[in-house]
């Protein structure tokens, strides 16, 4: 990654330097990047697809709506928009909307919330999961610190919880190893 890259938040630069270590978005084919706002580890996952294969979609995407029916892409040729059928996907969620990065597809929505739960799988495709789970969600802190401990870990169970149903396992992708950062 080039070193006077600029990203939208420093901790992209955390995951650029844990990716070079373990290498571990490489031949990734489908990244979820949970608390995406304000998208720093999606620019991050979107270059490293797009070294990583000729054939990544860079059309900008369009945000989505949690409450949408179905998950698009802009079309390239100005046209009507289409369903994604990417060989890469590359999905951000987040509570605050993030602005558009190339190739990403955003899910504007509570993860916490069942609908916007139902909009990310929606998106994934069944056939080939998940290979990547990328998880930077904090709560609103409220001052209580039980509270915010609590909160802190409900997200952290729910992410868990994702990865558990959609993440595939390391001998699936032929990897030493799998991929979750919470």
């Amino acid at each position: 990654m080039d070193p006077g890259s600029t990203f939208r938040a420093r901790s992209a630069f955390k995951l650029v330097e844990m990716n070079d270590r373990y290498k571990f978005l490489n031949g990734a084919r489908t990244v979820v990047d949970l608390g995406g706002a304000p998208g720093g580890w999606s620019q991050v996952v979107a270059k490293e697809m797009e070294k990583g294969s000729k054939g990544v979609v860079t059309e900008t995407s369009k945000p989505i709506d949690a409450g949408a029916e179905e998950p698009t892409l802009d079309s390239p040729d100005g046209g009507e928009a289409v369903r994604p059928t990417l060989s890469r996907k590359i999905i951000a969620v987040d509570l605050l909307p993030i602005s558009t990065i190339p190739g990403v597809i955003t899910i504007q929505g509570d993860f916490l919330a069942p609908e916007t739960r139902r909009r990310l799988v929606q998106t994934i495709s069944p056939a080939t999961g998940v290979d990547v789970v990328l998880s930077d969600m904090a709560p609103n802190m409220s001052g209580n610190r039980l509270r915010d401990i609590d909160l802190s870990l409900e997200l952290c169970t729910m992410a868990f919880d994702f990865a558990k149903d959609w993440l595939v396992t390391a001998q699936e992708t032929g990897k030493p190893h799998g991929g979750v950062l919470v």
